[in-house]
């Protein structure tokens, strides 16, 4: 089964939308720094170069939950959202003082380098090979076919422009011979 992207002949193969399980062992078998990142990515869907250009005064909190004001593809703003207590697990690894995820000299990460340390990580725990966006996959997935959110509301959540740009993606259904 695989899913195609867009117009162009890119699949993306079901074995890259990877289960809590895989993520949870990701982030048991990765630097401090690396499962953080992981496990925001798992959490919210964003692309990795979204992550990285999140600045401090991007995040708003309220209540248990920080709202994060986000600049995606196209420069469309969107909002996402993480409990406090991660928030504040990710403020106390990284110490950033304008990026929320810095590197140990107040850099932002480069998105070549998250690439690199999450593919290592997947060949290493899973024997796979995975990427930031594999998690942004798991997430829009997770969303649609086991929480059954809606269409939209995932669609406006991971700012693609339509819906059907989340459906082509994430609809893994295909009816089978005993359906018809």
């Amino acid at each position: 089964n695989s899913i195609k992207v867009g117009t162009c002949d890119k699949k993306i193969y079901n074995e890259k939308v990877l289960s809590p399980h895989e993520i949870d062992l990701l982030i048991q078998n990765s630097s401090q720094r690396i499962s953080s990142i992981i496990l925001f990515l798992s959490k919210t869907g964003l692309r990795v170069s979204e992550l990285i250009g999140i600045k401090l005064s991007h995040c708003k909190g309220d209540n248990g939950t920080v709202f994060i004001d986000i600049i995606g593809k196209g420069t469309k703003e969107r909002r996402v959202f993480i409990p406090r207590d991660l928030f504040e697990t990710i403020r106390d690894i990284f110490h950033g003082k304008t990026f929320l995820f810095e590197t140990g000299n107040h850099k932002s990460y480069s998105r070549c380098y998250l690439w690199r340390e999450i593919k290592k990580v997947g060949l290493k725990t899973l024997g796979k090979n995975i990427s930031p966006h594999t998690l942004r996959h798991s997430f829009c997935t997770n969303m649609l076919l086991v929480k059954n959110k809606s269409l939209k509301a995932v669609s406006n959540y991971v700012g693609h422009s339509s819906t059907s740009i989340t459906a082509d993606m994430y609809c893994h259904d295909q009816l089978k011979v005993e359906d018809v």
